[in-house]
């Protein structure tokens, strides 16, 4: 979608090791890299002509896929807790100090 502001089935299919294939104008590239771990597109054409690459390219494919493999940093339960409890703490402060 043009107007996929993070892009969350993006990143939960990234974080399964599927690659992905996103417009460039979105925000899946914060947590995607092109060519890397999934195929970017700036238009309707674009999109097309990378998504027949993927189907067409077994080495392509398997270079994607390895891509994807790797684990994204940042993106996991423990982080996710660990901002969420600062985030807590600094409202429980800022409520102390008032």
């Amino acid at each position: 979608s043009y107007l996929e502001s993070f892009g969350i089935a993006a990143l939960e299919a990234r974080m399964a090791g599927v690659p992905v294939l996103s417009m460039e104008s979105t925000g899946t590239w914060d947590f995607l890299t092109p060519g890397v771990d999934g195929l970017s597109a700036r238009d309707d054409e674009e999109f097309v002509d990378a998504l027949a690459r993927f189907v067409a390219g077994p080495d392509l494919r398997r270079s994607l896929l390895a891509g994807a493999s790797t684990p994204l940093r940042g993106y996991g339960w423990e982080p996710l807790s660990a901002r969420a409890k600062e985030f807590y703490q600094m409202a429980i402060d800022l409520r102390a100090g008032s």
